[in-house]
C-alpha cells in the first residue's frame, strides 16, 4: 500500500518525461497527423495564460491526492496509468505535430516561461492531449468520491480553464481537447463509475 500512497507522485512525473522522449522519436517521423480546425486559427496568442497551462502539472495528480478511501487508490491510480498508455499509444502509431506561435516577441514574464518549455518540449504528441486527459480525469474523481461536492465542481471549471489556456497558448489544438476530455471520461467510467 505504501507504493500507492508515496510511489505514485515520482512515477507520475517520470510518466511525463517519458512523453517528452517519446517526443524526440517522432519528431524523426516522416509524416505527422494535424487536428487543425480553421476555428484554431481564429483563436489569438495570449502568452500571459501559462501560468494557467503550467498548472495542469499539479491538477492532473489532485485526483490521487483527493482519495480518502485507501480501497479506490489502486484503481484511481490504475486509471492514470491507461490514460498515459493510451496516449502514447496514440502517440506513437499517430504521431502530430502542431504550429506553436513564438512567444518570444512578447515582453511578459509569462511569454519567457512559455519560451523555455518550447525549448524543451518539442511541439510533437499533441493529439490527444494529455494535459486535458489528466486534468479532466482528476476532476471526475474529485467530483465523485471527494466530499464537499461543491470541490469537484470548481476541479472541473479549472480544468474548462486549462483547456482554454492550452487553445490560447497554442499548445494544443480543439480537436485534441476533445479527445484527451473523452479518454478521460471513458477510463473514469470503466474503472470508477
Amino acid at each position: 500500500m505504501i507504493f500507492w500512497q508515496l510511489g505514485f507522485p515520482v512515477l507520475y512525473y517520470l510518466l511525463i518525461a517519458a512523453i517528452l522522449r517519446l517526443n524526440s522519436r517522432s519528431a524523426r517521423q516522416p509524416r505527422h497527423f494535424s487536428a487543425r480546425l480553421p476555428l484554431d486559427d481564429r483563436l489569438p496568442f495570449r502568452p500571459g495564460l501559462s501560468p494557467l497551462y503550467f498548472s495542469a502539472y499539479g491538477l492532473g495528480v489532485v485526483g490521487y491526492l483527493a482519495v480518502v478511501e485507501s480501497s479506490l487508490l489502486p484503481r484511481v491510480v490504475m486509471g492514470y496509468f491507461v490514460l498515459f498508455m493510451t496516449c502514447a499509444l496514440v502517440y506513437w502509431f499517430l504521431p502530430s505535430r502542431i504550429e506553436r506561435a513564438d512567444p518570444a516577441a512578447f515582453p511578459l514574464l509569462r511569454a519567457r516561461w512559455l519560451a523555455a518549455f518550447q525549448r524543451t518540449a518539442a511541439p510533437y504528441n499533441n493529439f490527444p492531449s494529455m494535459h486535458t486527459a489528466f486534468c479532466a480525469y482528476s476532476a471526475l474523481v474529485v467530483l465523485r468520491f471527494f466530499q464537499p461536492a461543491w470541490l469537484g465542481w470548481l476541479m472541473l471549471l479549472w480544468v474548462g480553464l486549462v483547456m482554454a489556456s492550452t487553445l490560447f497558448t497554442k499548445q494544443h489544438y480543439i480537436l485534441d481537447l476533445l479527445a484527451g476530455a473523452l479518454i478521460s471520461a471513458g477510463v473514469f467510467w470503466i474503472l470508477l463509475a
